[in-house]
């Protein structure tokens, strides 16, 4: 079916005058086959990475956490994750931050004198978070790929069940070297940590560049056509 998607995509993007992809247009890109795979058609625009850290500066901060856990995507899938996490914590003497994807609810708590769960948290302190932890695990979204990378954060990536762009994203970044991954099925934190000791993370720039410059010939082009 995916020739016919395509398809059915391009006929209803081409009503606009422009699509922006937010990736690098050669080799050296995040998205691989999800944006790469065919020539894009000519109103279709490749404006760089976009990260909510762009702008942020990379301060140096003390290591508070061993496993920071970003827990995100539709239930039930969301809090089967969330579970097999603390199941293993609460086993273990790994200091721990979760951040549980509630934005609904601002709570903090502590569950022990190793694990916090923060049910929501703001772009800086989320930034803070990251830099203070030794490994990130996470879903392989790709603006979650776009915000690890502008880190350079350490990271293994759990796709979510059935979300097949998620297992091809985890999979690509696997196969570069750069991020581990493991299913959720077969996953397990002892599984996830010797995992992550054959991996170093990887960086990629973001910057506003791309885009303020598509936006200019943009907003150009509907005012010559006026």
């Amino acid at each position: 079916m995916e020739p016919v998607l395509f398809r059915m995509n391009h006929h209803y993007i081409s009503r606009f005058r422009e699509c922006w992809i937010p990736d690098l247009p050669g080799k050296e890109n995040l998205s691989g086959e999800l944006s790469h795979k065919k020539a894009v058609p000519a109103n279709y625009h490749f404006i760089g990475p976009l990260s909510r850290f762009r702008g942020l500066s990379k301060e140096i901060h003390d290591i508070k956490y061993d496993l920071l856990a970003l827990i995100s995507g539709p239930e039930p899938q969301r809090s089967i994750f969330e579970e097999k996490i603390l199941r293993d914590l609460e086993k273990s003497s790994i200091k721990a931050a979760i951040l549980s994807g509630k934005p609904e609810s601002m709570n903090h708590r502590r569950l022990n004198e190793n694990i916090e769960i923060f049910s929501h948290l703001g772009t800086k302190e989320l930034f803070a978070l990251i830099n203070e932890s030794k490994l990130i695990v996470s879903r392989p979204g790709y603006s979650t790929l776009m915000d690890l990378m502008s880190v350079g954060a350490k990271a293994v990536f759990v796709p979510t069940p059935g979300q097949t762009e998620q297992e091809y994203l985890a999979e690509k970044m696997k196969s570069e070297g750069i991020f581990g991954f493991l299913s959720q099925r077969e996953f397990s934190l002892k599984k996830a940590f010797e995992i992550a000791s054959g991996f170093e993370g990887g960086t990629i720039k973001t910057t506003e560049t791309d885009l303020k410059s598509r936006i200019s010939i943009f907003l150009r082009n509907i005012s010559k056509s006026k």
